[in-house]
């Protein structure tokens, strides 16, 4: 058994505690059970009293039985000669007459009982007439049935049992026959099983044994019985032992069985050679063991497993025992009889032979059995009367007997009034269980020894007290709850100090046993301790003087055991004093230092030899152990107290002398080692930086992440530190090591700086990517049709997929901002398109474009808000989409542009069609790669190298392969060109150049070369890289020469220098280099032409004129110029002259041909270069009907195309672009874009209510669509009503599905400044926006709705500006960028609204113009329209769903659902019905039990909503109250909201509710106490004290208003005092008519003696009067002198103004007399008027009292 033992204070504190809590736990339980035994009644069990049966004959009284009211009394009589035994001389009936204190059996005939049966006496007769040693052995009641049982022989089994019927009352009813033997059968003697133990249940070894549930082992070897509690087998040591008969046996001899019950396990055990088993009970909680062989007869287990009862005693589990004195040999369990309370049970056991019973009560409270009765028989009555009887061992006909009364009635025939109380909902048997279970708890704890098991089970029982007894919760039980809690509290803490305790306890042992295990070999040295070795035993009295040390610290450890501490000290002390006597001896002898003399010279020698640190330091290490021996010595020598004091002397000097030696052999192993380590350092340390070096650069190339990083970095530090305390100490080293470290922090904070940019901008791009899908997924569900549709997209569509892939990877980048608000974006994105999708099959109709408002319907806007540029009439403009707004733009950088304003692709122009463009770049692409002469594979490829032009605007199918055939085309002439693909005019003017250079350039020949080597290039590696190159070298030559000749450098925006350049180049190359071999090519045509022209020029013109071209040549500057100037005006002149249509690449070609054909050789060539294609599949102009154009000018205009209207357009795209982007950003469109809510719900009172009223106002503002709409718009929509009810929501909502732009206008930032619509009239910047946005919704004219929020915080002066826009005429004047312009808004579809709140934000009540208010329609949200109640109702549960968790999945779901929910949560529809939405049972009920919490919300909500409206249409002269200001509105009905779950209860409710309104009212600017305490007497939930305080603000109010408020002057308030008088006093005067009237039939004498009092009273009240006014009227004079009015009582008043009277004097003594005496500071007249009035007022008190 494991014992808590105190831990020095802690377990006295606990113990203590828990014993406090033990005390009041039985206190709590003992009031518990008076309440139980005052509640359902006590019986206990005594005697009532004794009286004694006479029989007719002497007889052994054998048994008896009670059966319904009589008693069956049975005996065996000895009737000697008798010749026949009959009924009467066995049995004897009677019926006990039981009165108030005494009782008396009177006998019943046996004639008159059912003892008469024939069939029974015949029986009966034949029994005893056949078998002579017939007798009675019992009578007894078992199955309804009486059994009478008769032994016939000498065996016990030899018996005959007679059966009778017996009816459920206990009456016999009828005989059944005379062979019951297998009714009489005994219950089993126990009630568990004993379960035998084998071979197989042992365990072998020096004490083997058996094991036994793996928890107790017991042998029977060695000479005694043992059990233990530990599997070993190395001891034969146990809890528990006693000796056996036989020492020699062995496990096999003995027998073993076992049995469990409950707690306990029982042993049943016979050694061998011995007869009798042994029987013994093991507590599984105390480690105990007990013996009790009476349980070997019979034994059966107590209830609720308290343990086990047998016929001498019983055994608890807490370890009580008790065997009572009486003999119980021969006793079997028979039955068990519970009282109907529970409380006690009754065991019976009945012993075979003598008939004999033992009766055993047990206490299920207290836990005890009472003394045992022990009878010869008994009889128990319904109403528990117990009647015992007892044999006296000798034939008598005496019998006494005895009558108990007991707890064991039968509860049916006892008569119980009906009660609905909570002890009787419990009933009397689960008190009785609970309080039993308590008591066990109290008695267990009060154990003085306590083991950690019984602490456990004691925690655990607590623990399932709350599941087993569930009425612990009620309030009646909630301190004893609270008590358990705390008690189980205190347990756990015990139970944790134990833990703690039990750490202790084996650390404390772990040391002691490691000393003690330390201490034997020290014995052992001291034992052979050398007498010549001084050194040695110096060495072994240090460690004895060490383990001494251990031993005292030891000693402070708490829970060590100190007996075996000190044993193993003193044992320690004795070594020491032995060792120390044998050393001091050994040194007295003479040579006793030699092996430290002999000693330090070797080791000397070896610090010599050394060569390394490392093999110095175990030389080092016996150089310190050596002098640690000689300390030893010189202290042992210190201590030593001896009477030779010379002996002493020299052995101090001999240690000196060697101590000295040790010193300086120190010194030199110091001085070796520093210089071994210093030649050793430098190696170690360069060769562990070289490491560290490259250490760093891994790490870096490992490290890419930023935790990685700082991994990283922390152990390149860790390695730096190990080698700075390895080298630190060398100035040297330490001075790189900085430098190192500086090195490492510096590349390592760089690099994870980068990395973190590196991540932000990879989340960043991430959060980018996402936002763009989430526009297009929104745009995609927008189209969806069905719910179904909507929910497959979020739920597989792909784009969906991957931004959900999108938000994991930003939350594995560590950027959970981002991830979240991607996140809320989708699902926002979702509910958004759900309502919207519910919003068109609800509200819109022709195909979305059209939205239904009440009974109207109105267009809807489609285009969304952008910002544009446009051409108009030449010019461009900034357009905002969906609007009127226009703006010029005036730009430098536009206009430079101007040829690209009207293009819109950048791949096709007028001139250059998309499918050209495309053919050309596909080339570019592919230059000098080989293609397929299949149309269908070019096509493809040329459609995969489209696909990734997005922004160049090709068509699948179309252009692709239009460009496929083009550049199909293209190649095969190109095939054929010869360089006829280069233009005509640039091949002229290249050709010019080439015969100039040929004779002017000295760099031709290298030219030549060049072009050798291209050549040569080409035909080998198909390159033209060398031919591109020569063109470059060539074509600053060729630029020189144009500008020198006055060629023009460009043809329709083509260079022609590098087209010219290039031909060439190619022409150079084409010959191989060869000068011999140029020439040019020229159509076949042209020398046709060439002869044409000189045969029809006369033959000295054509001479003339071509020596002219070849002198121009040489002369001038210009001269290729002009003979080509003047050679192309005679072939113009020619050609018209001979009607000749010559094409103009025919006539370049002509010309060169004409100025060069003495110059240079010409090709000719015949293949037609013109590119011809039919049935092009675009509809650009070009390819309309047949596509021609020349090889030369297609490459021409698309040259021109790249090299000039790409780059231009890119730069209109992106002036355009930022030109937007800054309108964008400056006009803030953003801002203007209607973004409902996501948690928006378009409820009941929306659909109804708001939305019709919202559509009736609209039309007249907007006009509706239709054939009836409107044309004198005008009008304003103005919604008021308190914060929080949804009105911008509203009209935000509203807005986005008119597709209108919402212009919000934010008052309270204009303020009460602002009274003007021009922004530059405005003192701060905010204001000035505000206005700025204003204006722009004014200059944006159509599809705008402005809406002015919080009207409240604005000066009425400002809003009077909008009067006349809200009238017939729609305009207003605004300024616009500073000028000031009148905006006409008839015929637009513009809107003007207006939300506020009845409050300023000082708390006065908001004022609206009334020209302005007459032109509007005035809604009131926080109001309640009529007839729209539940509407109005339901609206606060419906908008309040998205706010809880639980019904959030609701809001985007059927409404009709919703409704539903409300109705079973109202009661109103079955829990059971349909809904729409799959929504589990569970899911269901838990989402009507939270409605069911935000209805009781919603009840104080409402109230509170209309308070706050009554008291806001309140005018403050005539309150009664202060004003409330709390507001019951839907932001603060989804406060409350958010914090409901299914578990609160109602008042965590009420709490709930209570707690947010005190939050409110504490944000109040004033009244906060007054508000709450209002808000409270509204719920009914004020306190008394609250109430009181409540009445008193309320009079105060009333009283400082009466008196004219705070701010009114004294004479103000003297004013309204005197008024108050004056009503008071006409009160009176119409009171006193009243009761005269009243009282008119009464007696006459009494109304003469009432009018005369009235008629005085009136000329009293007139006198007042007067006298008032004369008071008024001397406040001004000095020295007013007031008559003093005297007023004689005739009459007693009536009661009502004898009231009236006292209140008046009331209030003239509080009320005019502190004001009068505040009046500007006179104090005489003060004084003087003071006291008049008070004069004044005691007389009325007077008069009022009658006297």
């Amino acid at each position: 058994m494991t014992e808590i033992k105190d831990s020095g204070g802690s377990f006295d504190v606990i113990r203590q505690r828990l014993a406090q809590q033990c005390e009041q736990l039985r206190q709590e339980t003992d009031r518990v059970n008076q309440q139980r035994l005052a509640h359902f009644g006590q019986s206990e069990m005594k005697i009532f009293g004794r009286t004694r049966v006479q029989t007719e004959n002497n007889c052994m009284s054998r048994d008896i039985v009670q059966l319904g009211d009589m008693l069956l009394f049975g005996y065996n009589v000895f009737i000697g000669l008798k010749s026949e035994t009959l009924v009467g001389d066995v049995f004897s009936l009677y019926k006990n007459n039981k009165k108030e204190s005494t009782f008396e059996l009177e006998p019943i005939a046996i004639e008159e009982s059912f003892l008469k049966d024939s069939r029974f006496q015949q029986d009966f007769s034949e029994l005893y007439k056949y078998y002579k040693n017939t007798k009675l052995i019992q009578l007894i009641v078992q199955h309804q049935k009486l059994l009478m049982a008769f032994q016939i022989g000498e065996r016990r089994e030899d018996i005959r049992v007679f059966r009778w019927h017996v009816s459920p009352q206990g009456f016999v009813q009828d005989y059944i026959d005379n062979r019951g033997e297998r009714d009489l059968q005994p219950p089993p003697a126990h009630d568990f099983q004993w379960t035998l133990l084998g071979r197989e249940n042992q365990v072998l070894g020096r004490f083997p044994h058996i094991n036994i549930e793996d928890e107790i082992f017991v042998e029977t070897t060695g000479g005694d019985l043992t059990i233990k509690i530990e599997n070993n087998t190395l001891s034969g040591e146990g809890v528990y032992a006693e000796p056996v008969e036989d020492a020699t046996q062995s496990l096999d001899d003995a027998s073993f069985a076992y049995a469990k019950s409950g707690r306990l396990i029982l042993l049943k055990i016979r050694p061998y050679r011995e007869e009798t088993w042994r029987y013994l009970v093991y507590n599984r909680d105390l480690k105990t063991v007990v013996r009790l062989d009476a349980i070997g007869e019979s034994c059966v287990a107590l209830p609720e497993d308290h343990g086990i009862i047998f016929p001498g005693g019983y055994y608890l589990n807490s370890g009580e025992w008790r065997t009572f004195n009486e003999t119980n040999d021969g006793f079997f369990f028979q039955r068990k009889i519970v009282s109907p309370n529970g409380e006690d049970i009754l065991y019976i056991f009945y012993h075979n032979d003598d008939g004999q019973v033992g009766l055993l009560t047990y206490n299920l409270i207290e836990k005890k059995i009472k003394n045992p009765i022990y009878a010869h028989g008994y009889a128990l009555a319904a109403n528990g009367d117990l009647l015992l009887f007892s044999s006296e061992g000798e034939a008598a006909r005496q019998h006494p007997m005895q009558l108990w009364q007991t707890p064991f009635y039968d509860a049916a025939s006892q008569i119980t009034e009906e009660s609905d109380s909570l002890l009787d909902r419990i009933g009397n048997s689960e008190m009785v269980r609970w309080i039993s279970e308590l008591l066990s708890v109290c008695r267990v704890l009060e154990m003085k020894t306590i083991n950690e098991s019984l602490f456990v089970q004691v925690q655990d029982q607590l623990r399932r007290l709350f599941d087993q007894y569930l009425w612990l919760t009620e309030e009646e039980f909630r301190e004893t709850s609270a008590l358990l809690n705390t008690l189980q509290s205190t347990i756990q803490t015990l139970l944790d100090e134990y833990e703690k305790q039990k750490a202790i306890m084996a650390e404390s042992a772990k040391l002691l046993n490691r000393l003690l295990e330390d201490v034997e070999p020290l014995k052992s040295k001291a034992a052979s301790a050398p007498n010549e070795n001084a050194e040695y035993n110096a060495t072994l009295l240090s460690e004895i003087r060490h383990m001494r040390g251990r031993c005292i610290g030891l000693q402070e450890r708490r829970y060590v055991d100190k007996d075996v501490l000190n044993e193993s000290e003193t044992v320690l002390n004795e070594l020491e004093t032995n060792v120390a006597q044998i050393t001091v001896e050994v040194l007295a002898k003479p040579d006793a230092f030699k092996i430290y003399t002999a000693k330090l010279p070797e080791l000397k020698l070896n610090v010599e030899t050394v060569t390394n640190v490392l093999d110095l330091e175990p030389i080092q290490t016996q150089i310190e152990e050596t002098a640690n021996g000689l300390g030893l010595l010189s202290d042992l020598v210190a201590s030593l107290e001896t009477k030779d004091v010379q002996l002493k002397t020299n052995i101090i000097a001999q240690l000196s002398k060697i101590y000295a030696e040790i010193n300086q052999l120190r010194s030199f192993a110091e001085k070796q080692k520093k210089n071994l380590r210093s030649s050793e350092t430098k190696g170690e340390f360069a060769a562990q930086l070289n490491l560290f070096t490259q250490s760093i650069d891994y790490a870096l190339s490992q490290s890419d992440t930023i935790a990685s990083t700082d991994a990283a970095f922390s152990r390149l530090m860790l390695q730096l530190e190990n080698m700075e305390s390895q080298f630190g100490d060398q100035e040297e080293f330490l001075v790189e090591l900085m430098t190192q470290r500086e090195a490492v922090l510096s590349v390592f904070e760089d690099h994870k700086q980068q990395l973190s940019q590196a991540l932000q901008q990879k989340a960043l791009r991430l959060t980018d990517a996402a936002k763009r899908l989430l526009k297009t997924i929104e745009n995609k569900a927008a189209a969806c049709k069905s719910i179904d549709d909507l929910n497959t997209i979020f739920a597989s569509d792909q784009l969906v997929i991957k931004v959900k892939e999108m938000i994991a990877q930003l939350f594995e980048l560590e950027a959970s901002v981002q991830a979240e608000d991607v996140s809320s974006s989708l699902k926002g994105v979702q509910d958004k398109t759900i309502r919207q999708l519910r919003d068109k099959s609800d509200l819109y109709s022709e195909g979305g474009n059209q939205i239904q408002l009440g009974r109207h319907a109105f267009s809807v806007n489609s285009q969304e808000l952008n910002a544009i540029i446009v051409n108009r009439n030449e010019e461009l403009y900034l357009h905002l989409t969906g609007t009127d707004f226009y703006e010029k733009v005036d730009d430098p950088v536009f206009n430079s542009l101007k040829p690209f304003w009207t293009q819109s692709l950048i791949s096709e122009t007028k001139d250059v069609y998309r499918a050209e463009y495309l053919a050309w770049m596909f080339a570019l692409e592919h230059q000098g790669m080989e293609y397929s002469d299949d149309i269908e594979v070019l096509t493809e490829k040329v459609a995969q190298f489209a696909s990734s032009r997005y922004s160049e605007g090709y068509i699948k199918g179309i252009h692709d392969t239009d460009a496929a055939r083009i550049f199909k085309a293209m190649r095969e002439s190109e095939q054929h060109a010869d360089g006829q693909d280069f233009h005509s005019l640039a091949r002229a003017y290249g050709a010019l150049f080439l015969v100039y250079a040929k004779d002017h350039e000295q760099v031709f020949d290298i030219w030549l070369q060049k072009a050798a080597n291209a050549y040569s290039v080409r035909e080998h590696f198909s390159s033209k890289k060398l031919q591109l190159s020569l063109a470059a070298d060539v074509a600053p030559l060729v630029e020189c020469f144009f500008e020198v000749q006055g060629f023009a450098t460009d043809y329709q925006g083509a260079d022609l220098v590098s087209i010219s350049a290039d031909y060439v180049a190619f022409e150079l190359v084409r010959c191989k280099g060869q000068l011999s071999e140029i020439s040019l090519v020229v159509s076949h045509e042209v020398p046709v032409l060439f002869e044409q022209f000189k045969k029809e020029l006369q033959a000295d013109v054509w001479l003339q004129l071509d020596a002219m071209f070849k002198s121009m040549r040489h002369q001038v500057s210009m001269a290729w110029h002009d003979c080509w100037t003047i050679c192309s005006q005679w072939i113009e002149v020619w050609s018209n002259a001979t009607s000749r249509q010559i094409k103009p690449a025919l006539v370049d070609e002509l010309l060169m041909y004409i100025l060069l054909n003495t110059d240079i050789s010409f090709r000719t060539s015949s293949f037609d270069m013109t590119l011809v294609l039919e049935n092009l599949a675009g509809e650009h102009e070009l390819a309309s009907d047949t596509y021609s154009v020349h090889l030369a000018d297609f490459k021409l205009k698309l040259i021109d195309h790249v090299q000039r209207v790409v780059p231009g357009y890119k730069t209109f795209q992106a002036q355009r672009h930022e030109y937007l982007k800054q309108a964008e950003q400056r006009l803030r469109l953003s801002q203007f874009k209607p973004k409902p809510l996501t948690s928006f719900v378009r409820n009941r009172l929306i659909n109804e209510v708001y939305l019709p009223i919202i559509g009736d106002n609209l039309a007249k503002q907007m006009g509706a669509s239709g054939a009836g709409k409107r044309t004198d718009l005008m009008g304003l929509l103005m919604m008021i009503s308190p914060p929080g009810y949804g009105k911008t929501t509203l009209m935000e909502y509203v807005a986005d599905r008119l597709g209108l732009i919402f212009m919000k206008i934010n008052c309270p930032s204009l303020g009460h400044s602002v009274t003007s619509l021009d922004p530059s009239q405005t003192a701060d910047s905010t204001a000035k926006q505000e206005l700025v946005k204003l204006n722009l919704a004014l200059e944006m004219g159509s599809n705008v709705m402005l809406y002015l929020d919080d009207i409240q915080h604005t000066n009425p002066e400002f809003l009077q500006k909008f009067i006349s826009l809200c009238d017939g005429t729609r305009r207003v004047e605004g300024v616009w960028k500073g000028e000031t312009k009148t905006y006409d808004m008839r015929s637009k579809k513009f809107c003007v609204v207006m939300a506020g709140n009845p409050y300023t934000e000082s708390g006065e009540v908001f004022k609206i113009p009334d020209m302005l208010a007459n032109r509007a329609d005035i809604y009131n949200l926080g109001d309640i329209l009529g007839g729209k109640d539940e509407q109005f109702a339901l609206s606060y549960i419906e908008n309040a769903m998205t706010s809880n968790a639980v019904l959030a999945r609701l809001a985007t779901g059927e409404q009709d659902d919703i409704h539903a929910l409300i109705k079973m949560a109202q009661g109103k529809l079955e829990v059971t019905s349909p809904l729409k939405q799959d929504i589990g049972l569970a899911e269901q009920q838990e989402m009507i039990s939270v409605l069911q919490k935000m209805l009781m919300i919603q009840q104080v909500v409402l109230k509170i909503n209309q308070a706050y409206i009554a008291s806001a249409a309140q005018n403050d002269q005539y309150r009664v109250q202060p004003s409330f200001k709390l507001q019951g509105s839907y932001r603060n009905m989804n406060k409350m909201t958010e914090k409901v779950t299914s578990v609160l209860t109602e008042q965590e409710m009420n709490q709930l509710i209570d707690d947010h309104y005190i939050g409110e009212a504490q944000l109040l600017t004033t009244g906060a106490e007054d508000n709450l305490l209002q808000f409270k007497a509204m719920r009914n939930t004020l306190t008394e004290k609250e109430q009181q305080r409540w009445q008193q603000i309320c009079e105060d109010y009333l009283r400082n208003k009466a008196m004219g408020g705070a701010d009114s002057d004294v004479g103000q308030k003297i004013v309204v005092q005197l008024m108050d008088l004056v009503k008071s006093m006409q009160q009176v005067s119409n009171l006193s008519k009243d009761h005269s009237t009243a009282q008119h039939r009464q007696q006459a004498s009494y109304m003469k003696a009432s009018h005369a009092g009235q008629m005085l009273l009136v000329e009293h009240i007139k006198e007042i009067k007067d006298v008032i006014h004369l008071l008024g009227t001397q406040i001004s004079e000095s020295k007013p002198e007031l008559p003093t009015p005297h007023i004689e009582l005739i009459n007693q008043p009536i009661p009502e103004i004898k009231a009236l009277l006292g209140a008046l004097a009331g209030t003239i003594e509080h009320s005019l007399s502190p004001l009068v005496r505040s009046l500007d500071k006179k104090m005489e007249l003060d004084l003087d008027h003071n006291r008049k009035l008070i004069e004044i007022s005691q007389q009325l008190k007077d008069l009022s009292q009658g006297t």
